[in-house]
């Protein structure tokens, strides 16, 4: 059965992820989109810039980064024990996800900036219990400046990680002032360097400001199919996960203080979409991770298995039409 098949640790996993996600980016490779660099963060159009001339290449680069995120969510779950037992199931659900719409087929800044989120959440979730914690609160806060310099609606992530630290530790202004530190650290030499290129107004204007002010609220069919399709799954997801999976009465102080962290990543996740360009799906890509991690413990426990195999199969079907 397809459920029972997903959720298992078998190697053979690490083919199929890798090939489905070939499958579901073939039409970004026959049909490459090329990415907009203009009124872009800086690190973004520094990366997309030289392969703007070679949109296939572009394509290849962002299939190669989503499923880097997939294994890099995969290994987070469960070196924090988030699911309950080892499965490659979130990888190969983030990558179905993070191809559901067309839009995402390409190589856009909210994808590049969800790494920086991953290793950030990873970098946070560690603090817990940890002796000396001020490298690792560096780092969080460092890697969601980097996210910012790739999508800056991804700066608000500085805020959860604040909440995140005060959640998992005890309240140390210490560590929040480092935190802090390490967010400042890139935007200290990003205003230098265009401070003394005499560029600094249109840093702010053109690249900060400008995709807000000029933001396109259009919410058309093509842009809100997707979002249903992500409420529907989550939506029965969330029913139907009332079991031992999703339990938390039951479970350590540490798994709780964990599912609490990802409760404000997704707070603070559809925040950032009243700082993005617009409606689009790619932009709900921040707090797709803790959605996700719901999703995936419904399929994981699911009691009722033929239900759990009834909702797989329409999410295979889903995808199907939106490619079709």
């Amino acid at each position: 059965m397809l459920v029972r098949f997903l959720r298992s640790h078998q190697p053979i996993l690490l083919i199929v992820i890798p090939v489905l996600a070939a499958i579901l980016w073939l039409p970004a490779f026959l049909h490459p989109i090329v990415p907009i660099i203009k009124h872009q963060m800086p690190l973004f159009e520094l990366l997309a810039r030289p392969f703007i001339v070679y949109p296939r290449l572009t394509g290849l680069i962002a299939f190669i980064f989503l499923l880097l995120q997939a294994f890099l969510f995969n290994y987070i779950l469960a070196k924090y024990e988030l699911l309950g037992k080892p499965t490659y199931l979130p990888a190969l659900l983030y990558v179905v996800f993070g191809s559901l719409a067309p839009s995402l087929l390409q190589l856009h800044p909210a994808l590049l900036a969800n790494v920086f989120i991953l290793l950030s959440l990873n970098c946070v979730l560690g603090t817990y219990r940890k002796t000396n914690a001020l490298s690792a609160c560096f780092e969080a806060g460092f890697f969601i400046a980097l996210a910012s310099l790739f999508y800056f609606p991804a700066v608000l992530g500085i805020v959860f990680i604040l909440i995140a630290v005060l959640v998992l530790r005890p309240f140390s202004g210490r560590e929040l002032t480092i935190v802090l530190l390490g967010f400042l650290l890139p935007y200290l030499y990003l205003f230098v360097y265009y401070f003394v290129a005499d560029k600094l107004d249109y840093l702010l204007v053109d690249r900060m400001l400008f995709p807000f002010m000029s933001r396109d609220l259009k919410f058309d069919v093509e842009i809100a199919q997707p979002y249903y399709e992500l409420v529907f799954f989550t939506g029965i997801a969330a029913l139907l996960s009332i079991g031992r999976g999703m339990e938390t009465s039951s479970r350590s102080v540490q798994y709780r203080s964990n599912i609490t962290v990802l409760r404000w990543l997704f707070i603070i996740g559809c925040l950032t979409l009243v700082l993005s360009p617009g409606l689009n799906y790619s932009y709900f890509f921040m707090a797709l991770i803790p959605l996700l991690v719901l999703i995936t413990s419904y399929f994981l426990w699911a009691r009722i298995v033929w239900l759990a195999e009834i909702i797989m199969w329409m999410l295979v079907l889903v995808i199907v039409f939106n490619r079709y």
